[in-house]
């Protein structure tokens, strides 16, 4: 005959914790949200690390402007970024800058500045947008060609 309380020997007493399968569901929505999240976020950082590249272009377009006012004439716009003052490479170091005549011009009357991402930073991995391009006639690309590139 059983005391009283005591348990029967067919009664199962649960033990605290987890499950391995409760675990395995849990491992499991942890990693599909991450394989979600983190490309996004990657994306996201592309595009922000993008504003080194905007930054850099404006700022040699208002040099380059500045240089060509002061000059006497015949005036052409210079091609040396140094000669300017300037990096050959944007302030976050991202982007390396170059000037150029406008494909349908010259030095004298348009210049064209290229941001191209830098082999050895992050932002080689921006596929989209890896070289953005700026022109003294309000030109705006991008390489390969994306609409993208220029958005707000």
């Amino acid at each position: 005959m059983n005391k009283r309380g005591a348990k029967q020997p067919s009664e199962r007493t649960r033990s605290a914790g987890y499950s391995l399968v409760e675990l395995l569901v849990t491992v499991g929505l942890v990693g599909l949200l991450a394989a979600i999240a983190v490309p996004s976020y990657q994306d996201s950082v592309r595009r922000t690390q993008r504003t080194d590249a905007y930054a850099a272009l404006a700022t040699v377009a208002d040099a380059l402007e500045q240089a060509y006012i002061n000059q006497t004439a015949p005036r052409a716009y210079p091609t040396n970024i140094a000669a300017l003052g300037l990096s050959a490479t944007s302030e976050a170091g991202y982007y390396d800058l170059t000037v150029s005549a406008c494909d349908a011009g010259t030095l004298a009357d348009c210049y064209k500045i290229n941001a191209t991402a830098r082999n050895d930073g992050p932002q080689w991995k921006d596929t989209d947008c890896r070289s953005l391009t700026v022109d003294s006639r309000g030109g705006r690309t991008s390489s390969p060609d994306s609409s993208g590139c220029w958005r707000k």
